[in-house]
C-alpha cells in the first residue's frame, strides 16, 4: 500500500479478505510470508508496528452498554490521544446528540460511523476497513467516500477497504486487488476513450473482432487508430451501418467476473 492511496480489496466469501487483515493487524499469525508495517514485522516487532496502523474488521467493536462519546474517551485514553483530537473525532462521526446515550440503541450505520471514528483517533499511517460501508444509507455511503479520499490525500493515509459493493469501490479507489485461492491480482480498468459502443442497423452475420453486447450492439477497441475511419472499415466489412456510438468501458463488476472465471490478472 502506498502513501495517500486508497486500495480496494475484493473477492467471493471466504477468500481471506478478513483473514488477511487480521493478519495484518496480528490479531492472527501468518504460517508462511512476511507483514510490514512502516518498516516494521508485525510479528517481532508487533507493538511498534501497530502504532502506525488501525483497523475495522467485521463488525464494529464497541463497547455496547457505554455511551458513544465514552467509547471514544476510553480509546482516546488507551492511545494518549489529546482532548482536541476527540473533539475533532466526535464532530467527524456526526452523530451530535446521540453519543450521549448507550451504544445498543445505535442503528448498524451509526456503529460504522463511531467505529471509524474511533480507528481515526490516533492519526494512523494505514487504515484497514472491511465492509465500512454496511448499514449505511446513500446519504451515508457518499459522505464516507469524500472523507476518505480527503484522508488519504490531506494526511497521506493508506487505506485498504474490503466490499462487495463493487460500484462504490470502483468510485473510491484508486487501485483494485481481486483475492482467489490464497492468490492476490490486480483488476485493471480500461481508459475511458480506448472503447466504443456501436449499434447497427441489422445483426452482424461475421462479429470476428468485435464484442457483441446485445442484438445489434457491439463493442470496439479504438487502439489509437482513428475513430471515424474505423467506423467506416466497420460499416464496409460487414455490410451494415452505424446507427448510434458511445464511449465505453468494462466497469468493475465485468471485470471482477471475468477475474473469478479466469483466475489470472485481467
Amino acid at each position: 500500500l502506498k502513501e495517500g492511496e486508497i486500495v480496494g480489496f475484493v473477492g467471493k466469501n471466504g477468500a481471506g479478505k478478513s483473514t488477511t487483515m487480521k493478519c495484518i493487524v496480528g490479531l492472527l499469525k501468518p504460517q508462511d510470508g512476511l507483514i510490514e508495517v512502516s518498516g516494521r514485522n508485525i510479528v517481532t516487532q508487533r507493538e511498534t508496528a501497530l502504532r502506525f496502523i488501525a483497523a475495522q474488521i467485521e463488525d464494529p467493536a464497541l463497547f455496547e452498554t457505554m455511551s458513544g462519546r465514552d467509547n471514544l474517551r476510553l480509546f482516546a485514553s488507551l492511545n494518549h490521544v489529546s482532548g482536541k483530537r476527540m473533539l475533532q473525532m466526535e464532530q467527524f462521526c456526526g452523530l451530535g446528540k446521540a453519543l450521549k446515550r448507550r451504544v445498543e440503541t445505535y442503528s448498524m450505520g451509526m456503529k460504522q460511523r463511531l467505529a471509524l471514528a474511533i480507528a481515526l483517533l490516533k492519526k494512523p499511517r494505514v487504515l484497514l476497513l472491511d465492509e465500512p460501508m454496511n448499514g449505511l444509507d446513500a446519504q451515508g455511503v457518499q459522505q464516507l467516500r469524500t472523507e476518505l479520499r480527503a484522508l488519504a490525500k490531506e494526511e497521506k493515509m493508506a487505506i485498504l477497504i474490503s466490499s462487495h459493493q463493487l460500484a462504490e469501490i470502483e468510485k473510491m479507489c484508486d487501485r483494485i486487488i481481486g483475492l482467489k485461492d490464497g492468490r492476490i491480482y490486480d483488476l485493471c480498468l480500461e481508459e475511458e476513450s480506448s472503447f466504443y459502443c456501436i449499434r447497427t442497423d441489422h445483426p452482424i452475420a461475421d462479429d470476428h473482432g468485435l464484442e457483441i453486447v446485445e442484438r445489434c450492439m457491439y463493442r470496439f477497441e479504438l487502439n489509437g487508430k482513428d475513430l471515424t475511419r474505423s467506423l467506416c472499415e466497420i460499416e464496409q466489412k460487414y455490410h451494415v451501418k452505424i446507427v448510434s456510438i458511445e464511449p465505453s468501458r468494462h466497469d468493475l463488476e465485468s471485470v471482477y467476473n471475468e477475474f473469478q472465471e479466469a483466475g489470472h490478472d485481467v
